[in-house]
């Protein structure tokens, strides 16, 4: 839904005919605004899509896969895990950047099966834990990761966070997933998803008036660099470690719409988070990279 507030100052009306006509034109292009949005918002849909309807296998994952809907740290919660009887996982962890990869995984059809686990908090970037190994979410995940690999013959932990690209915070976080890779590269395979495209603003706003709806490229690539830099030197110093970069298939030209009304594609549910149709479109684009570096025996090629 769409909320307009609509103030008009009305001055005195003796001898201001030119205001009164003023004040209808204001009127008149004000009711063409909300004639506009509700067509939109009826022809277009967005309430809908614009929602967080991220499922796995048909289940609700958000609430029901968070750490802290977990009884027991390492208890492996079934609703989210879409079993296909693989030999090799994919477990995504992470906050609200690693939700929005799930309509990814599962429409790339790997022959892998899939685990999903919501942390409650960034571990990674919170200030206040300045090493990463007494908190709930690395302890848990390291308890799941044991017990899955009993089943499991190859597990890669899919990993993705919204990091800040500050430089004093890029400090901390780097020596926080230096720590995080030493405890889970004996356990499994690690993929970090490096940073996703930043709107200046929500589709809402580009579907009502076409206002925002282009990425400005040069200035969100240019504000990620040293993110992704820090990723990069972590793979090139660590084995075992690596990155996938969904950008491009994000934004393969370098007109980057957040909502084409041409195609009614919406790309994004707000600013910087991936519609449920968008990770969808980008499952390709990740199946190409995961079999370009993985055989079927999850060795890297």
């Amino acid at each position: 839904m769409v909320f307009i507030i609509f103030s008009v100052a009305v001055i005195g009306l003796t001898g201001v005919k030119g205001s009164m006509s003023k004040l209808n034109t204001v009127i008149n292009h004000f009711t063409e605004t909300i004639r506009s949005v509700n067509y939109i918002e009826k022809e277009f849909d967005l309430g809908n899509r614009v929602e967080e309807n991220y499922t796995l296998g048909g289940k609700e994952m958000i609430n029901t896969c968070d750490e802290s809907k977990l009884d027991t740290q390492g208890e492996i919660i079934q609703d989210c895990l879409l079993q296909l009887d693989n030999e090799s996982l994919i477990y995504l962890v992470g906050d609200s950047h690693a939700v929005h990869l799930l309509p990814m995984l599962e429409e790339a059809e790997l022959t892998t099966d899939i685990y999903f686990q919501r942390h409650s908090t960034g571990i990674i970037v919170l200030e206040e834990f300045k090493t990463i190994k007494s908190s709930f979410s690395i302890i848990n995940t390291e308890a799941q990761l044991k017990k899955l690999s009993n089943d499991y013959t190859q597990i890669y932990l899919l990993s993705s966070f919204f990091i800040r690209p500050y430089d004093d915070d890029l400090d901390t976080t780097k020596k926080k997933l230096i720590e995080y890779i030493k405890l889970y590269t004996d356990e499994a395979t690690l993929i970090f998803v490096a940073p996703t495209p930043v709107f200046k603003s929500s589709p809402v706003l580009c579907a009502a008036v076409g206002i925002n709806c282009v990425l400005d490229m040069e200035a969100d690539k240019l504000s990620r660099l040293k993110t992704l830099q820090m990723y990069e030197d972590l793979v090139n110093k660590y084995q075992g470690v690596y990155i996938y970069d969904p950008y491009t298939g994000l934004c393969p030209t370098e007109e980057c719409k957040i909502y084409d009304q041409g195609s009614d594609f919406l790309l994004y549910r707000d600013d910087d988070h991936i519609s449920v149709e968008g990770s969808a479109a980008l499952a390709s684009h990740f199946k190409d990279w995961f079999t370009a570096n993985f055989d079927n025996n999850g060795q890297s090629i």
